[in-house]
């Protein structure tokens, strides 16, 4: 057994301990967990003299003028709108922002470790989940547009993709597309089978696909 006092289950500041390691020399540290979802190793005086009080993350994310950047203003309206119970769209129907996300500093490293520039905003994957990582991604506006809880998503090649694009891939008419399944309550696939059965040549072309008066 240890002849020092354990400091596993302690907090301090944003860190949590969660065990004990060793440098390279021998000399005891300890395991730290921080509340942005990052780990470090720090040494016992440090911790408690509060010395180290995060995983570095502060650091990184607290520059002077951060709170003026692009990244932020996204990360504020994002709380904003979920904790806006009158907000018929977010937090009126129960879109939350994720425990992790609470703190600017937590957002900001998820931001800048999954692609985002600044030409993109955040987008939910799944719109009638809430603000996390696994549910959240860097899109462009035309992708965003595209993602809405009014858009129709089908299943097409083994991918979940909109109508709108789908129709495109397969050189078919979104709008009869669209009117079989809402209209005559077809599957996407039965619309599919329906609109190619039906959909006629170009008028130039006769029967053979040849171009009339062609030899």
């Amino acid at each position: 057994m240890s002849a020092h006092a354990s400091l596993t289950g302690q907090s301090f500041g944003d860190l949590t301990v969660v065990g004990e390691c060793r440098d390279l020399r021998g000399r005891l540290k300890w395991k730290c967990r921080c509340r942005c979802g990052g780990s470090s190793e720090v040494y016992g005086n440090n911790l408690r003299s509060g010395g180290t009080t995060s995983c570095g993350c502060h650091r990184a994310v607290h520059p002077p003028g951060l709170s003026k950047t692009r990244v932020f203003t996204i990360w504020s309206g994002m709380m904003a709108r979920c904790s806006n119970l009158d907000d018929p769209n977010y937090g009126g129907r129960g879109i939350a922002v994720c425990k992790r996300w609470q703190t600017f500093a937590s957002f900001y490293r998820w931001a800048m470790c999954s692609g985002y520039q600044e030409h993109l905003t955040i987008d939910r994957v799944n719109n009638d989940q809430g603000y996390r990582p696994g549910n959240c991604r860097w899109a462009t506006p035309h992708e965003q547009a595209r993602n809405t809880r009014r858009t129709v998503f089908v299943q097409h090649e083994g991918q979940r993709i909109s109508l709108t694009d789908a129709a495109a891939a397969l050189g078919l008419s979104y709008g009869w597309l669209q009117k079989r399944m809402k209209n005559e309550g077809m599957s996407f696939e039965e619309a599919v089978a329906n609109v190619r059965a039906y959909r006629k040549p170009p008028p130039h072309l006769n029967f053979l696909g040849t171009r009339r008066g062609a030899p």
